[in-house]
């Protein structure tokens, strides 16, 4: 096989990989084709064919890899539904909680309103409670 002077084989290999990532293979395609110019039409059939075959296999793998994506990506976004889910549920009953510490705020504050009254209530009539600290048998 004769090699084409042309182009350095390292040189070849950087412009594959960078025409196989960025052009879709059709920069490679020519330049393979440059320098396939000279060879004897099987040679090139043969160099075609293994080019099509690595396009055929890179195919392959990029569509396995892109449904195994697909199919973690499909996961993490059943998860974060049920993680949705729960934040729901958690920020429902936080707002439970909230409102019944209201209504119990709500509540001391009308007992302690009762209190007060029924104070006042008994420092009119002059009862007061420290009378009824000692049992009645002493106080007599």
């Amino acid at each position: 096989m004769q090699e084409s002077p042309a182009i350095p084989h390292w040189a070849y290999q950087i412009l594959q990989t960078l025409a196989t990532l960025g052009a879709g293979g059709v920069i490679v395609k020519l330049v393979t084709l440059y320098q396939n110019r000279q060879k004897p039409a099987a040679e090139v059939h043969e160099s075609l064919a293994r080019t099509r075959k690595t396009d055929a296999e890179a195919f392959k793998i990029r569509a396995e890899g892109t449904s195994e994506l697909d199919s973690i990506i499909e996961r993490l976004h059943h998860r974060i539904d049920q993680m949705q889910v729960g934040v729901d549920e958690i920020r429902g009953e936080r707002d439970e909680c909230r409102q019944q510490v209201e209504l119990q705020k709500i509540e001391l504050q009308s007992y302690e309103t009762q209190m007060r009254r029924m104070q006042s209530i008994m420092d009119l009539k002059g009862i007061h409670l420290s009378d009824y600290d000692e049992p009645k048998q002493l106080r007599d």
